[in-house]
């Protein structure tokens, strides 16, 4: 290629991160807090100095900014085909280094992310399981936000769940909600056969992260994948029926806990078609026709039994182990999502989020490939089925007020979604929206 070519090929506007990764000076033995501390100013100041996209947004725009750069050089310029060539290979060879920096970038930040976390846990007297993978640490490509790993705290062993300051909200939520569970007295007349995991100690934060500390209980390793589909719903619902058995008290009502009762779902639904219609997402006569749907069942929510609604009572958050008498115990996990709403709620939240998975296991399988472990965890492939009407059912006790209202919950369930998610550009996200729309027109007719 010419000098005169090579000064007109568009410069490379993504700054390239430094080429070394430092390591442990290996020179003395260091204790492990100071051999964290070390490698969290390295850490610090390699992210400092890194320039260029960060995540997948960031690399498609200056992905599209680099190939505007060398089609405006092959407009401009009268240039051979072998120079319009080595000008792709280049443009090609720059793509694929920006994205090379940024998955360098997302793992340094990861380690950076899952390092603090440690050092918090560590500074308020805790201490990680190192021999023990954690459970989450901060992966974009599974959207974790957190650190979730086994370790000790206060002579007990515990499950640490520690994010970044900026999650320190969820963070105090879920403790709230854990305290709110903790001291829920059961219905009179009734017992409880599923345990709900407490907190051991206190909301802990520094500078930079946040955490808390649940009990740590061990799951059954071969017991829980060998569970039969049948058995695996049996579960969920056995475990959706307990947290029912609660009694929503005044002091839960007053405590900030989110509460979904008819007046909420009624006025959130409004708006939320209102919305979607006046953005042309939703069909306007399909959306008017649900609104009058909604509002002709205002009677009908307000007066359905507040309960706790876990949000998440899928396989992932239940942990199943045999106990003494063959029976299985059975504990539910992570309440950040706790809110007060109806019974029909949680198996709502299942039975959508069934829909969607299966949906991609069939029809996406490049979107479901990833996720695939993580589904199956969940108990939400499609190997396990959950029979929808038979589950209605025996909620409603053939009412057919009460069918309606668990159709509507699920309705306002994914008009909760489609509105949070109706300008993603998360490939997921947008299918869900895709798919939950089409179920909605369906329900109109």
């Amino acid at each position: 290629m010419s000098e005169e070519v090579q000064d007109q090929v568009p410069k490379q506007n993504i700054v390239a991160q430094p080429e070394h990764i430092s390591s442990h000076n290996s020179e003395q033995e260091k204790t492990p807090n100071e051999s964290r501390k070390e490698r969290i100013v390295i850490l610090d100041q390699e992210l400092s100095q890194y320039e260029g996209p960060k995540n997948d947004r960031e690399l498609e725009i200056a992905t599209e900014e680099t190939r505007q750069q060398f089609a405006h050089a092959n407009e401009t310029f009268d240039l051979t085909n072998e120079t319009k060539q080595q000008l792709g290979d280049k443009m090609n060879g720059e793509i694929a280094r920006a994205r090379e920096r940024m998955v360098k970038y997302q793992e340094i930040l990861q380690e950076d992310r899952v390092i603090k976390a440690q050092e918090l846990i560590s500074a308020i007297g805790g201490e990680v399981n190192l021999g023990i993978e954690p459970y989450k640490q901060f992966n974009p490509n599974k959207q974790e936000r957190f650190l979730i790993q086994k370790g000790q705290f206060q002579e007990t062993d515990v499950v640490f769940k520690v994010g970044e300051k900026v999650d320190i909200k969820t963070i105090q939520n879920e403790s709230r909600n854990l305290r709110i569970i903790e001291q829920a007295p059961v219905e009179t007349g009734n017992k409880l056969d599923v345990n709900f995991v407490r907190q051991i100690g206190d909301v802990f934060e520094d500078d930079k992260m946040c955490g808390l500390a649940t009990e740590h209980i061990q799951d059954d390793s071969e017991l829980k994948p060998n569970l039969s589909a049948e058995q695996k719903t049996v579960v969920i619902g056995k475990t959706i029926d307990n947290l029912h058995r609660l009694v929503v008290t005044d002091e839960a009502l007053k405590s900030g806990l989110s509460f979904h009762d008819g007046e909420k779902i009624v006025n959130d639904a409004q708006y939320f078609l209102e919305t979607l219609s006046r953005e042309g997402i939703i069909d306007a006569e399909n959306g008017k026709l649900l609104q009058d749907e909604f509002r002709s069942a205002f009677s009908s929510l307000m007066a359905e039994r507040p309960v706790f609604a876990h949000g998440d009572a899928h396989g992932d958050n239940i942990i199943v182990k045999r106990s003494g008498d063959d029976e299985l115990s059975i504990f539910l996990l992570d309440f950040e999502g706790l809110r007060i709403s109806n019974q029909y709620h949680d198996w709502s939240e299942i039975l959508n989020k069934s829909v969607f998975l299966k949906h991609l296991q069939v029809n996406r399988p490049e979107l479901f490939e990833p996720i695939k472990g993580n589904v199956e965890n969940m108990w939400l492939d499609d190997s396990v089925v959950f029979d929808e009407q038979q589950i209605i059912d025996k909620v409603t006790e053939g009412d057919p007020d009460k069918a309606r209202n668990f159709r509507l919950t699920r309705t306002y369930d994914m008009l909760t979604r489609i509105m949070n998610d109706r300008n993603s550009e998360n490939p997921l996200a947008q299918e869900r929206t895709r798919l939950y729309l089409e179920y909605i027109q369906k329900e109109v007719k």
